[in-house]
């Protein structure tokens, strides 16, 4: 599912850099329609306000009972003051993100019936 997502945005995102590295050895038990559409958010915002100049960096992996999914990307830094609302409250994206990583954690279940390869 994450390379599906990836390879659309790369598709409809023509001269930009998308540079993915995956390592999922675990089953991650989750709304795969849910993770695709925060991948298809995170890495589309990453490419219309980071740097065109600079490649989106995506990685992906599992480890200690973990999925952990980072995005980051090139551009002018974000105001100090500014990175409150990103915690505070859901704003429209104003400033790109220069070499930060948002990463998202998920807990694996180990229910073996409902686990789901997310890769």
């Amino acid at each position: 599912m994450l390379h599906q997502v990836i390879d659309e945005l790369r598709l409809s995102s023509p001269g930009r850099q998308i540079e993915a590295d995956y390592a999922i050895d675990s089953p991650v038990d989750c709304d795969r329609s849910r993770i695709g559409q925060l991948v298809s958010n995170l890495v589309g915002n990453a490419l219309s306000h980071g740097s065109s100049n600079e490649p989106v960096r995506v990685r992906a992996e599992t480890a200690n009972g973990l999925f952990r999914f980072s995005v980051a990307n090139g551009g002018e830094p974000i105001p100090p003051a500014a990175l409150e609302d990103y915690s505070n409250r859901s704003f429209g994206a104003k400033y790109a993100p220069a070499d930060t990583v948002w990463d998202l954690d998920c807990t694996l279940r180990r229910k073996s019936q409902k686990l789901t390869t997310v890769s």
